[in-house]
């Protein structure tokens, strides 16, 4: 980690070793689904008499190697230092504790329902609701470009609703953290993964600078985003 002095973010949230993390969740039996540097799991921390659910996120090394584990342990950086800044925006995923010992993991205070990506072919995910959700991701876009923070590759699978329409993004394909003028982020992380929708020729995608765009179309197909910003 490229940090000199692990960090503790707003006097709460603490490193912690391999062996808690073991404690808090299952690696064998607890998996959620897979994330675009490792994998979900659901977990559990107990303090004293009382327990409460949670979601392990890991940035995963398998072999064979490959060349995108080389960016990891940077990403896994990148987003400890972004939570010194955005750790109480109410539609980003809650940091508690994060782990670098055997392992790159971070524990979100959460409990997953489920996520964007499995309500939004509903016939009963309409118009008001999409809405709902793109106006709360826009104002969570918004506030991290206000603070210099770039982000790329959100996508609905890496955004977590509640029954109430509620959001939070719990993963990000790219962050930096310091975007000024002189800041060169390839333009690919800046758009973001070049969405499957469109290969399969389900629609287009047409992206704008400076701006955040929201393309909501017909309720059985999925809302893209775009946040682009001038360099």
């Amino acid at each position: 980690c490229k940090f000199p002095i692990l960090p503790v973010i707003d006097g709460m949230v603490k490193p912690c070793s391999y062996s808690e993390l073991e404690n808090i969740t299952n690696f064998e039996t607890c998996l959620i689904q897979y994330t675009q540097s490792g994998r979900l799991f659901r977990g559990t921390i107990t303090e004293g008499s009382e327990k409460r659910s949670v979601i392990v996120k890991t940035w995963d090394f398998f072999l064979p190697l490959d060349r995108a584990y080389a960016y990891r342990p940077s990403k896994f950086c990148d987003e400890i230092e972004l939570y010194e800044t955005a750790n109480v925006h109410p539609h980003l995923a809650k940091l508690s504790r994060y782990c670098c010992d055997r392992r790159l993991a971070v524990v979100y205070d959460e409990e997953l329902t489920t996520v964007l990506s499995d309500v939004l072919p509903a016939d009963d995910f309409g118009w008001d609701k999409r809405m709902n959700v793109a106006t709360q991701l826009a104002d969570l876009l918004a506030w991290l470009h206000k603070n210099k923070i770039a982000v790329g590759s959100i996508t609905a699978s890496c955004i977590m609703i509640d029954k109430e329409v509620n959001i939070k993004v719990f993963d990000f394909g790219y962050i930096c953290n310091r975007v000024n003028e002189d800041s060169v982020i390839p333009l690919d992380y800046v758009v973001g993964r070049y969405p499957e929708d469109v290969s399969k020729g389900m629609f287009t995608y047409t992206p704008s600078s400076s701006s955040l765009m929201f393309h909501i179309i017909h309720q059985r197909f999925p809302i893209i985003v775009c946040v682009m910003h001038d360099m």
